[in-house]
């Protein structure tokens, strides 16, 4: 999160950065730097710092494949400022108004250190930059995490401001760069301020492979745009010897709408993988607000799916992304065209429209208390339009609280128009929840449940339910308009019209035995019927 302690550190770090070339607004250097000429260790890419800032940018250009490791200096009296000092960023590029840098095949690897804030390149007031084709390797894995000493006192530090690639009101690319094993996120980029006056970042990421950070793979803090495009983010968080640290995010987006700039956001074509809590996360104090949030082709696997917390004005569209065992909770958000593999978690789908969604679930080894299940937190309604859903049931077919799509324990407002459902559990609380389910031109088949403790009545209209099941405490109320029911008493144990309050309208009911005589058999004498007709 940007906050006022790191505007006053920037001003800091900005005198630092800028005292061998200017600020913004030079006119962009068409000068050449072969990074071979001046050597190999941090004494020479400080030198070629130096040079780039005077010049007010120019290309770099690494020799092709080669290796530095290179050190910084700790910094364990500067465990309480948010910005790294000058001597703990390993090239720190500032005020360029045109700058590509070409690793050309190189891998640059940060030797361990005690520094709680580093980073290894560092972005500061560009106009434009490109960083690409190259590896950079941080060292989480075998970094110094002790204490640190500040005012003659021990501190206890996190170690979570490490950094690959720190961008600070800046514009730029950043291009096949593989960035990984970094203490803190492996791609920062934030809007800040300088002596007062507020400069944004925007900043495109493509082709890149972002893995094993401990806090985030990226961070993105108020920019005026941000893209990322073919990018894998993996591993990121605890995975063998290595602990993260909170928020253990594939993207962090903080945008604090109160101080900060708001742009588009654009993900595409990318993975993301083994994050240890969140895939994508969206949660702060400020409520974070973009002008628009465009996610497609994307695949998600594990982890924790989290935009309900960003808002748009644009609104919010995720389209043609596959999500497999990801815990989903989006919001206001449209998602269409998605591929949903459920898993063993709770997914909150209050707000949210889906479009041509398909939703599969497991039935093997639930946990508890619950097992797959589609819920809602609020009573803003959830939308579902020519979806499918299949194998969606809850922890035990027994109890009636924890069913597939649950309105029991949470409220949830469902909307289901033009779906079909298999082998799908649903259950609906009582008039306390305010929870209310609806069907129109929709399909039921093949193992399908349902149970209304009471309050609202569930509305079929248009639909087909075959072979529906129900508890025999269901006491709830259903309405049937213009529907085909097929209740085989043979093949299912409690019928849906053996148990309840049920009003039919046009409805055509299709059984083995009479119901009359069903209910007889059973000792059943709950059931109204309305209407009726076979």
């Amino acid at each position: 999160m940007v906050s006022s302690r790191l505007l006053t550190g920037l001003l800091s770090l900005s005198v630092i950065l800028t005292s061998c070339g200017p600020l913004s607004g030079m006119k962009a250097s068409s000068k050449r730097f072969d990074v071979a000429s001046y050597g190999k260790d941090k004494t020479a890419m400080a030198r070629l710092v130096a040079d780039v800032n005077k010049a007010g940018g120019g290309q770099v250009v690494f020799p092709k494949g080669a290796t530095y490791r290179l050190g910084i200096d700790d910094d364990p009296n500067s465990g309480h400022k948010l910005l790294p000092r000058a001597s703990s960023v390993l090239l720190a590029f500032s005020g360029c108004a045109d700058l590509e840098i070409d690793l050309n095949g190189s891998t640059i690897i940060l030797e361990p250190n005690h520094s709680t804030k580093y980073s290894l390149f560092y972005f500061f007031d560009c106009k434009s930059f490109t960083l690409k084709n190259g590896k950079i390797v941080g060292d989480a894995s075998n970094h110094d995490y002790s204490p640190v000493i500040y005012s003659g006192k021990t501190e206890k530090s996190s170690h979570e401001w490490g950094h690959g690639v720190m961008v600070m009101g800046s514009h730029g690319k950043i291009e096949n760069l593989v960035v990984t094993n970094m203490c803190g996120d492996g791609i920062y980029v934030a809007s800040c301020k300088n002596s007062g006056q507020a400069i944004d970042a925007k900043v495109e990421i493509n082709r890149c492979d972002v893995s094993y950070c401990r806090r985030n793979g990226i961070t993105s803090a108020s920019t005026t745009g941000f893209s990322l495009i073919d990018t894998h983010v993996h591993n990121i968080g605890t995975y063998g010897d290595l602990k993260g640290t909170a928020p253990c995010a594939g993207i962090d987006f903080e945008y604090e709408d109160k101080n900060w700039f708001k742009g588009d956001v654009k993900i595409s074509g990318c993975t993301f993988s083994d994050c240890e809590k969140w895939l994508i996360v969206a949660a702060n104090v400020y409520s974070p607000k973009v002008s628009s949030f465009m996610l497609d082709n994307t695949s998600f696997t594990g982890g924790r799916f989290h935009i309900a917390n960003l808002q748009s004005d644009q609104g919010k569209i995720v389209h043609n992304c596959h999500f497999e065992s990801s815990q989903l909770n989006c919001g206001k958000s449209t998602l269409d065209n998605c591929e949903i593999v459920l898993g063993r978690k709770i997914h909150y789908v209050h707000g949210t429209t889906f479009t041509n969604c398909s939703f599969v679930g497991t039935l093997t080894d639930l946990p508890k208390p619950y097992g797959c299940a589609l819920v809602g937190y609020s009573l803003a309604p959830a939308h579902f339009v020519s979806c499918s859903f299949k194998d969606i049931r809850g922890l035990n077919d027994n109890s009636p609280a924890y069913q597939g799509i649950s309105g029991y324990n949470f409220p949830l407002k469902a909307n289901f128009k033009d779906c079909t459902f298999q082998n799908v559990s649903f259950v609906k609380g009582n008039s306390s929840h305010e929870s209310s389910f609806t069907f129109e031109g929709c399909s039921l088949s093949d193992g399908c449940m349902i149970y209304n403790e009471g309050g609202e009545t569930v509305v079929f209209k248009d639909s087909k339910i075959d072979n529906v099941g129900s508890y025999p405490n269901q006491k709830g109320k259903f309405s049937f308009d213009n529907c085909v029911i097929i209740q085989d008493d043979e093949t299912v144990a409690n019928p849906l019209l053996y148990f309840g309050d049920h009003s039919t309208r046009n409805t055509n009911v299709r059984n083995t035995l009479s119901i009359t005589q069903r209910m007889k058999s059973k000792g059943v004498t709950a059931i109204k019927l309305k209407e009726l007709n076979r």
